[in-house]
C-alpha cells in the first residue's frame, strides 16, 4: 500500500469515527403505539424493528445478531417492542 492510499483510509477512518459520535447508536425499547410512531415512523435514521417476545428461543438468538449489526452501523437504531407486552399476535 503506497503512502497516498494509507492517508486516504486513515481520512476515511476519522471520517467514520467522526460520524460514529455524531449519529449515536442505540437500542430504543418501545412500549406504546406513540413511542413506536415517534421512534419508527417519524426517525431521521434507519431503523430495525425487533417484534420479540421474551419466552421464544429464535428472538432471543435474532436479538444478539441485532445488536452485534449495531455496533457496525453508522447511526442505525434498533427499536425492539416485546409483543406480549404489546398485544400483538404474531401471524406465522
Amino acid at each position: 500500500m503506497n503512502n497516498q492510499n494509507i492517508k486516504k483510509q486513515l481520512q476515511a477512518e476519522k471520517l467514520l469515527n467522526k460520524t460514529r459520535k455524531r449519529y449515536k447508536m442505540s437500542i430504543i425499547h418501545v412500549k406504546t403505539e406513540a413511542e413506536f410512531k415517534k421512534e419508527v415512523l417519524e426517525s431521521q435514521v434507519p431503523v430495525i424493528v425487533d417484534f420479540y417476545a421474551d419466552w421464544c428461543p429464535p428472538c432471543r438468538s435474532l436479538g444478539k445478531v441485532f445488536e452485534a449489526v449495531i455496533e457496525d452501523s453508522n447511526g442505525w437504531n434498533i427499536v425492539k417492542l416485546n409483543c406480549d407486552d404489546a398485544g400483538v399476535k404474531a401471524l406465522a
